[in-house]
């Protein structure tokens, strides 16, 4: 998360006390298949959201790589079995945009 901090302008300290804190984190094996961690999720978010915010005239060079991170949000969010306040991938990019870059 450091690297994306430095990449996306914003102190880690900032955007880890953005990161969504009602989300219940459960165990991180659901199934026997490996969950990313809450900070790997919301940076994933974070990213998300720098690129639709601010590498919007580049989204040719970007979509497919939003699209599967999505996905792969998605998925990690219904193993967690996340409440309904924050239970898609759209939501948390949108958290993510309105917390960090919304300016």
């Amino acid at each position: 998360t450091a690297d994306l901090a430095d990449a996306v302008a914003i102190e880690q300290s900032i955007m880890r006390s953005c990161t969504p804190k009602d989300i219940a984190i459960r165990d991180s094996k659901a199934a026997g298949v490996e969950v990313p961690t809450l900070d790997t999720m919301w940076a994933t978010a974070v990213a998300i959201a720098f690129l639709r915010s601010r590498c919007s005239n580049a989204e040719d060079e970007w979509k497919l790589l939003v699209a599967k991170a999505l996905r792969a949000l998605q998925a990690a969010l219904t193993q967690y079995k996340c409440p309904a306040t924050a239970s898609t991938a759209a939501d948390w990019c949108s958290l993510a945009a309105s917390r960090l870059f919304s300016s």
